[in-house]
């Protein structure tokens, strides 16, 4: 994973490549050919985002893929209407196909709307991939910015998120 993230993230990548114990860059390394290595994403968050042996991610990912240029353009009519500013302050309607899009990452909502940088996202079938763009009416989180219906009810921190309320306790 360090070798892949290498080119990214150029300095945390040697960092963590020294930690590792190695007396070299990890730029040095030849870069793995993911392809013929085996290579296959497990465990990633809880989304179960997790191809079955064999099974290849890439039909996944070109389905977020389309899913998020569909959502961007219904998105970008919305700013362009002066409806919203940014994604965050959208509450997204998406149409997923009948056929197609049936990998686990799609019944998971919470993953779909960090993927998708958004605060509001409704899941629906229909024949065609689509997505409506409303304004969010939930209050705003004032440290990741989401607008989500629990911001304000943490005695602790009533202007943050749970997710952000765990985060700074």
């Amino acid at each position: 994973m360090c070798k892949l993230l290498a080119p990214i993230l150029a300095y945390t990548a040697d960092e963590t490549w020294e930690f590792l114990g190695h007396t070299d860059s990890v730029h040095l390394q030849a870069f793995p050919d993911v392809r013929s290595s085996g290579f296959s994403p497990s465990g990633v968050g809880s989304s179960g985002f997790s191809p079955s042996s064999g099974e290849s991610v890439i039909p996944i990912v070109e389905d977020l893929l389309k899913a998020r240029a569909v959502i961007q353009q219904a998105i970008e009519a919305a700013r362009q209407a002066k409806q919203i500013g940014s994604n965050l302050e959208a509450s997204v309607k998406l149409t997923l196909p009948e056929k197609g899009f049936t990998h686990a990452i799609f019944s998971d909502l919470p993953a779909l709307q960090e993927f998708f940088i958004l605060s509001d996202l409704h899941l629906t079938c229909g024949p065609d991939l689509a997505a409506t763009v409303e304004v969010c009416t939930n209050p705003k989180c004032e440290r990741c910015w989401r607008l989500l219906p629990d911001v304000g009810t943490h005695a602790d921190h009533p202007t943050l998120c749970g997710r952000c309320a765990e985060a700074v306790s």
